[in-house]
């Protein structure tokens, strides 16, 4: 008994603070997210990314003519890897990167781009916003 109450005593302040922080996690990533990456040449397109649950996230790069999908390889506490299927415009966009999100706000994800053939480092950044649509169908 004495055990139980030093652990609630002890778990409750440290609860309240991370809720108090607003150390945002991987939850509530679902929805409609666009913004403009940026490659490491300086090359710029547009993201359009639809997360409908971890396993189910469509992409899209307008402004490349390209889209696809991601495949979850991982979903940790705070950030999420993917591998990248691109279906449609395959001559214009890269095939098989490795994709991580992490979300950084209620609106905001990070995304940063990996394409191990070509390098240990990242090859593209992007920061996207949450968009508010009045009717999301996926």
């Amino acid at each position: 008994m004495r055990h139980t109450l030093f652990f609630l005593l002890l778990a409750v302040p440290v609860l309240s603070f991370a809720q108090l922080t607003g150390v945002p996690d991987t939850d509530g990533m679902e929805g409609h997210w666009t913004g403009v990456g940026l490659q490491i040449d300086k090359q710029q397109w547009d993201i359009d990314l639809r997360i409908i649950s971890d396993a189910e996230v469509l992409i899209s790069y307008p402004s490349l003519g390209c889209s696809g999908h991601w495949e979850l390889v991982q979903n940790g506490k705070r950030k999420r890897h993917y591998k990248e299927v691109i279906e449609t415009g395959l001559l214009n966009c890269d095939q098989g990167g490795d994709v991580f999100i992490k979300k950084v706000s209620r609106n905001k994800l990070r995304v940063t781009y990996y394409l191990y053939s070509y390098s240990e480092e990242p090859i593209a950044k992007a920061m996207l916003q949450r968009q508010h649509d009045k009717t999301e169908t996926y």
